[in-house]
């Protein structure tokens, strides 16, 4: 995008916990020098270490490892090195970004869907590379890979092909109004998912504008209200109508 960006990202807190104190140190060193008696630990092994070394480094350890599993501290880490490159190829100096970023969460598989169709039909998207690595038969990609069979569970829950026909077709009924060749079929990645295209369609393209904080299917949007202590939360409406569209015997 010419001013901001969009990224669709997953949070595994459950793989940061299992990290050995090492492991965490050794990827936080890899963003940052790190305190100098890290560094020392890091360059021993374990049992070179004293005692006093092992306990500081550890300490460091629970810091790092919060940070490295928290959204905030990615976004940050992102920001500055995007704006250090922006300003040097621009020769200037700075503020860079307008201010802080806006997150929502994605509770269910069609709020994941929703969300990835908005960003991949925005005018730079990452639909170009998967497409590119699909016509060269690659599978070595930075961006999360699919795995409808579900071994991989930080995978998309999806079948690739699928989710390009889905792209495909939600950017020919935004962009023109019109319902194209593949809408006269239910697609089978929404057909899985058990929502209809209309409703898709209202979703993914109201995505920023509509919807608030968290978007998901009633239920899931209720549930993160319950646990957020929240009695309402923007979107909630068009949630409820976009499940009525799905199903028309809905009334919750």
């Amino acid at each position: 995008m010419s001013n901001h960006y969009h990224v669709v990202l997953h949070l595994n807190p459950e793989r940061a916990a299992s990290w050995s104190d090492r492991e965490v140190l050794r990827r936080w060193t890899a963003l940052f020098a790190g305190p100098p008696i890290v560094r020392e630990y890091l360059a021993g092994d374990e049992g070179s270490s004293t005692q006093a070394t092992r306990e500081v480094a550890s300490k460091f350890a629970n810091t790092f490892r919060k940070r490295l599993q928290d959204l905030s501290w990615y976004i940050r880490l992102l920001n500055e090195s995007i704006s250090r490159k922006a300003n040097f190829e621009d020769h200037c100096s700075g503020r860079f970004w307008e201010g802080r970023f806006k997150s929502q969460a994605l509770l269910d598989e069609s709020a994941l869907l929703a969300a990835m169709v908005y960003v991949d039909l925005n005018p730079v998207t990452s639909i170009h590379e998967r497409l590119s690595l699909l016509q060269g038969n690659q599978c070595d990609t930075l961006l999360m890979p699919f795995d409808p069979a579900g071994k991989n569970l930080s995978a998309i829950p999806f079948v690739l092909k699928d989710y390009l026909t889905l792209v495909d077709w939600a950017g020919r009924q935004h962009r023109d109004g019109k319902r194209g060749a593949i809408a006269q079929r239910q697609l089978p990645i929404l057909q899985r998912i058990g929502m209809n295209e209309d409703a898709f369609l209202t979703m993914s393209g109201q995505l920023l504008k509509t919807y608030g904080s968290a978007i998901g299917s009633p239920a899931t949007i209720g549930q993160f209200c319950k646990r957020r202590d929240l009695r309402y939360l923007r979107g909630t409406v068009a949630v409820r109508q976009a499940a009525k569209k799905t199903d028309p015997t809905h009334t919750k």
